[in-house]
């Protein structure tokens, strides 16, 4: 680039790769009227990689120790989140058959252990309920009896009423067709 083309700043506008050096053209503050000055740097590519490629290295080392660093702490939240909600998952297909055992204690204080103890107190309410459904079907159940032997015993009493009524008032209308008759 010729000198007249450059940036009148001081900025570099011109950098460019020749084989195995690299070459920067930038134009430099001048006195006015003045002819322009131009700073060329051409240095040895090597040479100017190489405070990067000591940096580089220990750089892909870091990166890579905190990339497993970051897989071993995914798989360790994962896996202490998991295993509790497994566990509640079973305690609920468990509860579903009618087992109203309560869920182990998992003693946290975050989300699952608030899910823990709902499904606790849940299974708490599943069960008293269902107590005093038994309860309250056997007590049907009893008076349902009750009302049986009472319907039973009426209709004894009711045969044997007319039974014993129907023997003198057979007598009664007997002897009153015989006094009618005379």
């Amino acid at each position: 680039a010729s000198p007249e083309a450059l940036a009148a700043d001081g900025s570099v506008v011109a950098t460019e790769q020749r084989g195995d050096h690299l070459a920067m053209m930038a134009r430099l503050h001048a006195a006015e009227g003045s002819p322009p000055i131009v700073a060329i740097l051409d240095y040895p590519l090597e040479q100017a990689l190489s405070a990067y490629r000591a940096v580089i290295t220990p750089m892909l080392l870091v990166l890579g120790g905190a990339l497993v660093v970051a897989l071993f702490g995914a798989m360790f939240i994962a896996h202490s989140m998991s295993r509790p909600l497994e566990a509640l998952a079973g305690a609920a297909r468990r509860i579903a058959k009618g087992d109203y055992r309560p869920v182990s204690d998992f003693g946290r204080e975050d989300e699952i252990g608030h899910l823990s103890s709902a499904l606790n107190h849940m299974t708490r309410s599943i069960a008293d309920r269902e107590a005093d459904l038994k309860g309250a079907v056997a007590s049907l159940e009893l008076a349902r009896n009750q009302a049986v032997k009472a319907n039973e015993a009426k209709s004894q009493f009711l045969s044997n009423v007319s039974h014993e009524l129907r023997t003198p008032l057979n007598a009664i209308i007997g002897f009153s067709e015989m006094m009618s008759q005379q």
